[in-house]
């Protein structure tokens, strides 16, 4: 719901990680680097495919209909 409020008030589409352990997987990123398993920390991103979530603005009608 935040994310949605957030659109609606900037009235711009925000874009966010559909994942709630992204903090977990920065810290695998780093850890693999570190262990050496990859050469740079960008070399280790680039093995993570992730999903984002989008939210669009929404009038005020919409927005209440959903909650």
């Amino acid at each position: 719901m935040w994310n949605q409020i957030k659109a609606n008030m900037l009235d711009i589409p925000v874009k966010v990680l559909d994942d709630a352990e992204t903090t977990v997987a920065g810290a695998a990123l780093f850890g693999w680097y570190g262990v050496g398993e990859f050469n740079s920390p960008e070399e280790a991103r680039a093995q993570i495919h992730y999903q984002y979530r989008y939210f669009y603005p929404q009038t005020e009608p919409e927005f209440i209909e959903e909650v």
